[in-house]
């Protein structure tokens, strides 16, 4: 299945949400960490890539090294540039092999509807 990589982070945090809840049916438990796995190594290369802008427009110390605050968040010194490379990757399409979810896999999983509405085309109800 082709998805931006903007859209394949939005469902790996979906994933990551359900997947910490205890799902009692197995293989739907099994269905849910291996979508969310092969969502995180297809992207692998774009979090690489994401890591690089920091360290291109991140403000860094005397050292060379990035500035964070508390929180983790870097300061980026050009926001219109860095924004511009960052949304480009984004739109970026993967194509990923996705078990789709079935509408009783749904109610199992106790899906909110913002999560079943993020997981809908990785689904067969559309």
């Amino acid at each position: 299945m082709k998805i931006t990589n903007y859209y394949a982070n939005e469902i790996r945090k979906v994933l990551e949400d359900i997947g910490s809840r205890e799902v009692e049916d197995a293989a739907l438990a099994f269905k849910i960490a291996k979508n969310s796995y092969k969502i995180t190594m297809a992207l692998s290369p774009a979090e690489k890539v994401r890591n690089d802008l920091l360290k291109k427009y991140g403000k860094k110390d005397k050292n060379g090294k990035l500035i964070a605050d508390s929180a983790g968040n870097v300061n980026i010194t050009d926001v219109k540039k860095y924004n511009q490379e960052y949304i480009a990757l984004m739109n970026i399409e993967n194509d990923i092999d996705i078990d789709l979810f079935k509408e009783e896999d749904f109610k199992k999983m106790k899906a909110t509807p913002n999560q079943m509405l993020k997981l809908m085309d990785v689904s067969e109800l559309k």
